[in-house]
């Protein structure tokens, strides 16, 4: 099973430059935590070390749902990870989508539309615990756990699983929930 770093290098289209921000600081991580009142967790901050958000490579544009969702029968979309800077395509704008979509404040949203987001989801941890990933749909009250924290939602994507097919024809990959590393120790 490829390691954590190995999917770390493979996981963004380094081709693309749409949502990419500026490198990530100690100073943006801080200034993020701060205005979003949470601990970001370790395993997604290693992600934006490699790139402060973008469009994810073709390998990882779908992630393994558990149940079937408004999206399909066995994978949500996962076709970009939002960094943390100014705009759109920032954590940052959490706060502000949230109130707008009248979602629970304590998603820390990582990519969506407005009616669907995959986020960070602080609700049962508390701001400083390990937040399990969700995919949380606006229109029709879907919540669903995607992962226990963001090292095994990035696990998921573990290309050397067979793929399923989809009821919608989209890319999917079987998932495989690996023990995280010693970088994401905080629970819910």
């Amino acid at each position: 099973m490829p390691t954590f770093d190995d999917l770390v290098g493979r996981f963004w289209d380094r081709s693309s430059t749409y949502l990419v921000n500026d490198p990530l600081t100690q100073s943006d991580i801080a200034h993020a935590e701060q205005l979003l009142g949470v601990k970001l967790p370790s395993g997604y901050l290693w992600l934006l070390q490699a790139q402060n958000g973008g469009q994810t490579a073709a390998d990882f544009r779908a992630h393994p749902s558990p149940i079937p969702t408004s999206w399909s029968d066995d994978h949500v979309p996962f076709e970009e990870c939002f960094g943390i800077g100014s705009g759109y395509g920032s954590i940052m704008e959490s706060p502000e989508l949230s109130r707008e979509w009248g979602q629970p404040a304590e998603l820390v949203l990582l990519c969506g539309d407005g009616h669907w987001w995959i986020a960070l989801d602080y609700r049962q941890c508390g701001p400083a615990g390990e937040p399990p990933v969700v995919w949380y749909d606006n229109e029709i009250g879907e919540d669903v756990r995607l992962a226990p924290d963001s090292v095994r939602l990035s696990r998921g994507f573990d290309q050397s699983k067979p793929s399923r097919p989809s009821s919608e024809s989209r890319s999917s990959v079987w998932i495989e929930n690996s023990e995280p590393s010693a970088a994401s120790s905080r629970k819910c």
